[in-house]
C-alpha cells in the first residue's frame, strides 16, 4: 500500500513538472517561430526557396534543441526525485 502511494505521488509530481514544462517550452518555441516569421516577412513577401529552407532549417534545429532540452529537464527531474526519496 505504501509503495503505490509513493509511486502515486512521484506519478503526480512527474505530471505537474512536465505540464509546467510544456507551457515554457511551448510559449518559448512559438515566440521564436514567430520571430522567424518575422524575419522572414521583412525579407520579402515574396518568398523565395532560400527563405523558405532558411526557415524549416532553423525551425527544425531548434525544434531539436528544444527537445532535447526537455529530455535533459525530465531526466534531471526524475533523477532528482529519485534522490529525493532515498534519504
Amino acid at each position: 500500500m505504501e509503495s503505490w502511494q509513493h509511486w502515486f505521488t512521484i506519478n503526480k509530481q512527474l505530471n505537474y513538472m512536465s505540464c509546467h514544462l510544456n507551457r515554457i517550452i511551448l510559449s518559448i518555441y512559438s515566440r521564436i517561430s514567430s520571430a522567424l516569421l518575422g524575419i522572414i516577412g521583412i525579407g520579402g513577401i515574396g518568398i523565395d526557396r532560400y527563405w523558405y529552407w532558411w526557415y524549416w532549417y532553423w525551425s527544425v534545429l531548434v525544434l531539436v534543441l528544444v527537445l532535447v532540452l526537455v529530455l535533459v529537464l525530465v531526466l534531471v527531474g526524475i533523477g532528482g526525485i529519485g534522490i529525493g526519496n532515498h534519504k
